[in-house]
């Protein structure tokens, strides 16, 4: 990788990062007044969902700076594992923020308030919209530029906000016909998502922290592109890991007993380069055995 196109990563993963910072805060400020004003569980639960973000923002700033640290003495592999510590704080804030919600939403649904000033809170519920899109926008850049992990799975989270905040809209819209209830009954909705969320980010933090292999599809695309050349006999222990955006590959060649080193040598590196082909970003070691 050259170097100005590592320093423009760098630049998008920073800058992309800092965006999403500023934006959740925003949202918080924003949707804490409206809820504090109109009492609404549809707003809590927006306002909820955007504290979430806010935390969760916050953690990937801080594991995308370590992430971007070289590897050193104390950690050769890198500090790609700062991803996995991150993605499990999201899942605790994921998981508290569900309780809130469910507490509200079934104290709104038993005993309905009426909620004051909801065309301050659509209002705010629309701004909301306009910025997560212009945050989807530097997101998307980001992730063409450099296919981070945390970035995607942060956009991903936004993308569903913003059926949040419409269904925040219709929510206080139709509340207003149907009853107060519907307000309880949505709040308790997100709660549950909330709660779902959470469980497959403890999943995904868990599979990473234990070092699970990738996945069956890309294992045999590696196998795939290591087999092409005929002087290989054979692979076997083939070890594979995921540690944020890098994948870590181990694998032994058997090759003729009689091929000469420099040969052999040349066999391995262009087995190394073939899976780099599929994932510029592997760390690849190669054993070649004798046959």
């Amino acid at each position: 990788m050259s170097y100005n196109k590592q320093q423009s990563q760098q630049f998008w993963l920073k800058f992309a990062s800092i965006f999403s910072v500023l934006t959740a805060l925003t949202l918080v400020v924003i949707k804490l007044i409206a809820w504090l004003i109109s009492d609404s569980s549809a707003m809590l639960a927006s306002l909820m969902d955007s504290s979430v973000d806010a935390l969760i923002a916050i953690v990937n700033f801080a594991a995308i700076r370590y992430i971007l640290t070289p590897a050193d003495d104390g950690h050769p592999f890198g500090h790609g594992k700062a991803g996995s510590l991150a993605i499990l704080l999201q899942a605790l804030f994921f998981a508290g923020s569900a309780i809130i919600l469910l507490v509200n939403g079934g104290r709104q649904i038993v005993d309905p308030q009426i909620i004051q000033s909801s065309t301050m809170a659509i209002t705010v519920s629309i701004v909301a919209i306009i910025l997560t899109l212009a945050l989807l926008l530097v997101q998307r850049i980001a992730i063409n530029k450099t296919a981070s992990i945390i970035i995607k799975a942060d956009s991903l989270h936004y993308r569903s906000d913003l059926l949040l905040n419409l269904g925040v809209i219709m929510t206080l819209v139709s509340s207003q016909y149907l009853g107060y209830w519907l307000d309880g009954f949505f709040a308790i909705a997100i709660g549950i998502w909330l709660a779902i969320q959470s469980q497959q980010l403890i999943k995904q933090a868990i599979a990473e922290l234990m070092d699970t292999q990738l996945d069956a599809t890309l294992l045999k695309q590696v196998t795939k592109l290591i087999r092409q050349d005929a002087k290989i006999i054979e692979i076997h222990d083939l070890k594979t890991r995921q540690s944020a955006d890098i994948q870590f590959i181990q694998v032994h060649l058997v090759i003729e007993a009689t091929t000469p080193l420099i040969d052999a040598h040349e066999i391995g590196e262009q087995a190394r380069l073939r899976v780099l082909t599929l994932l510029p970003k592997a760390e690849v070691i190669i054993h070649l055995d004798p046959s």
